[in-house]
């Protein structure tokens, strides 16, 4: 990855660094941002809140090999 358009925006994320991040004050796109820096570095498990809409909302554990599966599937 390494263009995000957002807004009618271009982001180069390959120039992406934390402090470039960390003065975004777009909560979304800073989150967003976060994820892309996490999945370019050396991160093996990526974390995410449900949205609680049936209960208490809840922290759940992804690996880069489960996020990645359902597109190698869907690309057989």
């Amino acid at each position: 990855m390494s263009k995000l358009y957002y807004n009618k925006r271009l982001i180069n994320c390959n120039k992406l660094n934390i402090k470039i991040v960390e003065g975004i004050s777009d909560s979304y796109l800073k989150s967003v941002l976060q994820f892309v820096l996490k999945w370019q570095g050396s991160s093996k498990n990526f974390y995410f809140t449900t949205s609680g809409s049936t209960g208490t909302p809840k922290k759940i554990k992804f690996s880069r090999i489960q996020i990645l599966q359902p597109s190698i599937v869907t690309g057989k």
